[in-house]
């Protein structure tokens, strides 16, 4: 007669830990979304994959100014002397990125190129997720370098996984927006380039019904497991009596 094994509970309860692990299994970290800019209208660069599970948007503007510099996006204000100043006249630029309706994202970092003018000046980086209300990233950045020629070595990076849960398992829209200003009357240039939004895509809280299916199923099969030897006990103690 031929024998058969049955896999221990064990066994099955490890099948159905890993199926739980598996819808909310996380993908490596890439980049969501790059862009790089030649004149005006700003250019975008993605390097999702065809099939990835999220949108980039298109770099937006509100009043940056009429003077476009050659492969960088130029911001140019008279009257941006402070962040407060800028803030309130609505200047700024700002990219989406929306994830598909069963994924979910998370951010790993934002990082660029930016330079001033002049020296002195600085910039702010704004966040919104899926509302029209925007919160302000920790951290005064400052302009550490001058001119579009040193713009390479004015590379900043922002560490969003550090910022806890505020960018893990985004179902919703998210937003970034940037401020520049220089602390002088005389008129603001700030220069941007290579910026890069990465993270990594992860199942969202409602798998497909296939992955349910094969939960529900590893533990039905885990519940007739448990109750086989229960019954085979049973039986084994009513012999030795």
């Amino acid at each position: 007669m031929k024998s058969h094994t049955i896999p221990s509970a064990r066994s099955m309860a490890t099948l159905v830990c890993t199926l739980g692990l598996a819808m909310s299994a996380q993908a490596d970290v890439v980049a969501l979304a790059k862009y790089t800019f030649d004149g005006r209208p700003y250019s975008r660069v993605s390097t999702a994959a065809p099939d990835a599970d999220w949108t980039a948007g298109a770099i937006v503007t509100n009043d940056l100014g009429s003077v476009p510099y050659a492969n960088v996006l130029t911001f140019i204000s008279t009257v941006a002397t402070s962040e407060t100043a800028v803030v309130s006249n609505d200047r700024y630029f700002q990219f989406t990125v929306t994830p598909s309706s069963d994924q979910a994202l998370d951010l790993a970092q934002l990082s660029f190129q930016a330079s001033g003018n002049s020296l002195g000046g600085g910039y702010a980086v704004y966040y919104s997720l899926g509302t029209s209300d925007f919160t302000r990233i920790a951290g005064d950045r400052t302009f550490r370098v001058q001119s579009i020629a040193n713009l390479s070595s004015g590379a900043d990076t922002i560490d969003l996984a550090a910022e806890g849960a505020t960018f893990q398992d985004l179902a919703s829209p998210v937003t970034f927006r940037f401020f520049a200003w220089q602390n002088t009357a005389s008129s603001t240039k700030g220069y941007f380039d290579n910026i890069v939004l990465s993270g990594s895509q992860s199942v969202s809280a409602v798998p497909e019904p296939e992955t349910y299916a094969m939960l529900v199923a590893g533990l039905g099969v885990l519940g007739m497991m448990q109750r086989r030897r229960g019954q085979a006990s049973a039986a084994a103690s009513r012999r030795v009596t």
